[in-house]
């Protein structure tokens, strides 16, 4: 089962990013660590820095053991126009794909290598309520 993600906070704003931070357990989970993440951010919020510490500290408290959990610096290629190439060559790691949550407004952008959906883009905000099935 596909389940490695990266995640990226950054703020569209102030063009701030964060580095990237590396799960290797149920991708399918990350629209509820985000949103308890979101929570958390009260008045943090557009603290890329801060966001980026408070979601690598929920991911922890969330994982068995000491694996799955990675934090890695953010080449310079890896900033728009050319995010591109965040699943290329040595940044292919991400079966589930990239997501991107700015730190200020919640909009959360998951974008490439979805495990069978190829170039996908899709977004949501975690100031909606969330879907039930």
């Amino acid at each position: 089962m596909a389940d490695k993600i990266i995640i990226i906070v950054h703020n569209e704003e102030s063009q701030d990013y964060g580095p990237r931070i590396y799960l290797d357990w149920d991708g399918k989970r990350i629209p509820t660590l985000l949103r308890e993440w979101w929570k958390y951010m009260g008045g943090r919020r557009g603290d890329v820095r801060c966001g980026t510490a408070r979601l690598v500290g929920i991911a922890h408290n969330t994982i068995d053991g000491n694996r799955s959990l990675g934090v890695m610096r953010s080449a310079a290629h890896a900033y728009p126009p050319a995010m591109r190439y965040l699943l290329q060559g040595d940044y292919a790691i991400g079966d589930e794909g990239t997501i991107h949550v700015d730190a200020e407004t919640g909009i959360v952008v998951e974008q490439w290598g979805r495990s069978g959906g190829g170039d996908d883009i899709t977004a949501w905000d975690l100031n909606d309520p969330p879907k039930t099935p």
